[in-house]
């Protein structure tokens, strides 16, 4: 890839339904798959009788869940008709996503979504500003949310949003997949390259002792 304006930060925005998520989770699964340790969160709708009864959030990949949000919870935190468990998420951030942000093993950054819902925790915007300036990449969704945080993302030179809709074609999205994927991997390679210690030896130097008989 032979771009000056390599983005660190890669997010994903559209209406509901529109393919973000599957989008986002198509290239983690790809990154994966190349051995590039992805983590983070995801947020997948929860569906009883066919329907929307509420939403979890699920450590990625395959971590531990809570409940985020449901039409049953009462909560002082709300969004439409759902009460939000801010104190599980919060739990989530605490306990893998801050620790995602040094560990040497998580490459990249997954962050499905950044939200209404989810930017009813403090602690979560927190990991939030503080993954958008660590170096490692990151690939997500975020709402069409008026928060200030979503309006300083987008304001970001280190970042690129692709806006998809409901008649976004496949073709398209495999587009946008594949454009995304280049630049994650390169910006990996670039980093690595920068921050890979040189194992060159030392040059050694002798002196030789003239010995008068």
């Amino acid at each position: 890839m032979n771009t000056k304006f390599l983005p660190k930060n890669i997010f994903v925005m559209g209406p509901p339904r529109s393919g973000k998520s599957t989008l986002i989770m198509s290239i983690s699964k790809e990154l994966l798959d190349k051995g590039i340790q992805v983590g983070g969160i995801i947020c997948p709708e929860i569906r009883i009788g066919g329907r929307r009864w509420g939403f979890k959030v699920i450590v990625y990949p395959g971590g531990p869940e809570e409940i985020l949000a449901s039409i049953t919870i009462k909560s002082p935190h709300r969004v439409s008709k759902y009460g939000v468990n801010v104190q599980g998420f919060e739990k989530i951030v605490e306990d893998h996503l801050n620790k995602m942000l040094t560990d040497p093993k998580t490459k990249v950054l997954l962050i499905d979504e950044i939200g209404k819902m989810e930017l009813l925790s403090k602690k979560f915007e927190e990991f939030v500003k503080k993954a958008l300036n660590t170096q490692k990449p990151i690939i997500g969704v975020i709402g069409r949310v008026n928060h200030p945080l979503i309006l300083a993302i987008q304001k970001r030179k280190d970042t690129k949003i692709y806006t998809i809709t409901r008649g976004t074609t496949t073709t398209q999205k495999q587009r946008i997949k594949q454009q995304i994927l280049n630049t994650i991997l390169e910006y990996l390679r670039r980093t690595n390259k920068t921050t890979k210690p040189t194992n060159k030896p030392q040059k050694q130097t002798f002196k030789i002792h003239k010995h008068n008989n």
